[in-house]
């Protein structure tokens, strides 16, 4: 695991971290400062992400919410592979 610290001046760079519903990294406060912190091992290349919603909610209640809040319908690998399982099961079967 491994953290980052910021100084508050540095919010707005969290800004351009892009969401994932299967995030590498959670932004943690600790008093005043901002870390960035990884929840799983991270390739070298690999993009740094964050959820931007309760990544527990099933796919099609989290598409909705990012398409309300956010504008923008997520690509990340969990959707793609929940997708091809609905698609795979049947609609009238998925549940995510």
């Amino acid at each position: 695991m491994f953290s980052v610290s910021l100084s508050p001046p540095s919010h707005p760079s969290m800004s351009l971290l892009n969401h994932s519903c299967d995030p590498n990294c959670v932004i943690v406060f600790e008093g005043r400062q901002l870390l960035l912190r990884s929840i799983r091992e991270i390739q070298i290349g690999e993009e740094l992400t964050i959820s931007y919603i309760e990544s527990l909610m099933p796919s099609s209640e989290r598409q909705k919410h990012l398409k309300r809040q956010y504008c923008f319908e997520c690509n990340c690998l969990l959707c793609q592979t929940q997708e091809k399982l609905c698609l795979a099961n049947g609609p009238q079967r998925c549940m995510t």
